[in-house]
């Protein structure tokens, strides 16, 4: 079983993510043991036995910047531990890589140095478990090489005087089980490769570097630009001048010549506004005319608008009265009634002009014929309440099943619908 998790060291303050069983205690302690080391890569692999259970943890420290501030990957390996180490090495460096290049943890700020985000940012965590799932998913557990942890048969290890050692990652006459045995934390180092960061930070003071000559130029073709404007500005005066002085003697000839043909102009120019002057007074009288008929037409159109808006008032006014006639002797008429015997309901179809409720008698007649003379019979079905609401409707009263021909409906002493069945 492999879990790993993320870390993160600022200000001698350790959080992790996720949270692992026992691992903030490991890499507490590996980050104390490795943070003087500044200048390497520091990995460490620490055993943990209680009870049964046999935990090997890896520990990838990495310190950026001037700080002893570190970011690091904890990886924690059940009963088992991990006999290539250089693989290690180098997954975790390209893993740290990467994360350097996002820039969203750790990033390269404008003078060069390394940086870390504030761990109180709220995109950090979902940024390192995305990154969390890319180190499950490209770590190849064949190239770790993994070994069982054996019982520790060393009687120095068993009292609980662990010791630390510390080897050259070059360094290839030493075995992590022969380590691991006799010491309960393995420090492995290697001088750190710098030189991508060199380059970050090598491009970033360049562009520094570019971005003020740039400026200093900017300042220096401003200054040359006003210089320029202010040059031009008198330059402007003076042509402006020249051109006036031109304008002013070809004008004063012009005049001279336009001052004998301005007595022609001037007679052409009154004959042409006389004439015009009595056409439009002509078509001004025209209009005057048709204004005239326009607004006789206006008085009548007017007129007998009244006159329609008056009939209109007297035909709403008769038939307010007829409704209210209407109402006034019968709420509701009847349009149409039917009886099904199988359900013995009667089904009343009716216009309401006022909703209520009224009370209606059902009555039914009985006629039988033969060659003397008629047999009549009537029958009183009772009393029944009919709800009616305004406007076309239908409705149904439950008088059960009967054998009678004619129904009528009535109300007090008057028929108001009936039905052959």
């Amino acid at each position: 079983m492999i879990d790993f998790c993320f870390f993160l060291n600022q200000q001698n303050k350790i959080k992790l993510f996720p949270s692992l069983t026992n691992a903030i205690s490991v890499v507490s302690e590996s980050v104390e043991q490795t943070c003087g080391m500044k200048g390497k890569r520091q990995l460490s692999v620490v055993r943990r036995e209680e009870g049964d259970i046999k935990q090997c943890f890896v520990v990838f420290n990495y310190v950026y910047g001037s700080s002893s501030d570190s970011f690091g990957i904890c990886l924690v390996i059940r009963d088992h531990y991990p006999q290539n180490i250089r693989y290690l090495f180098s997954y975790f460096s390209n893993q740290i890589k990467e994360i350097i290049e996002e820039g969203k943890i750790l990033y390269v700020d404008n003078q060069g140095e390394i940086k870390a985000e504030k761990i109180t940012s709220e995109k950090i965590p979902a940024i390192l478990i995305r990154h969390l799932d890319n180190i499950k998913g490209r770590l190849d557990k064949n190239k770790i090489k993994l070994a069982s942890l054996t019982s520790i048969t060393n009687n120095y290890f068993k009292t609980g005087k662990f010791q630390t050692c510390i080897y050259e990652l070059s360094d290839d006459t030493w075995k992590v089980a022969e380590a691991l045995n006799y010491n309960n934390v393995v420090i492995v180092t290697e001088e750190i490769e710098e030189e991508n960061i060199h380059k970050y930070k090598n491009v970033v003071r360049q562009k520094n570097e570019e971005i003020k000559s740039l400026k200093e130029e900017l300042n220096t073709q401003k200054a040359k630009n006003r210089q320029l404007k202010a040059q031009k500005s008198k330059y402007g005066w003076v042509i402006v001048l020249l051109l006036l002085s031109c304008i002013s003697i070809v004008t004063i000839f012009v005049l001279s010549d336009e001052l004998n043909t301005s007595k022609e102009l001037h007679e052409i120019t009154k004959n042409t506004l006389e004439d015009s002057l009595k056409k439009k007074k002509k078509k001004l009288e025209e209009f005057q005319i048709a204004y005239i008929n326009e607004k006789e037409a206006h008085s009548d159109l007017q007129s007998k608008y009244s006159q329609i808006e008056s009939n209109l008032k007297e035909e709403q006014s008769n038939r307010i009265a007829i409704e209210n006639m209407i109402q006034a002797r019968q709420p509701f008429v009847i349009t149409s009634i039917s009886y099904d015997r199988p359900s013995g309901s009667l089904s009343i179809s009716y216009y309401g002009v006022e909703s209520g409720t009224y009370k209606v008698n059902v009555k039914g007649l009985y006629i039988k014929s033969n060659y003397t003379n008629d047999t009549k019979r009537s029958y009183d079905y009772g009393s029944y309440d009919l709800c009616v609401e305004k406007g076309l409707h239908t409705c149904n009263i439950p008088i059960g099943r009967h054998y009678t021909k004619y129904y009528v409906l009535m109300q007090g002493n008057r028929i108001i619908g009936g039905d052959v069945n």
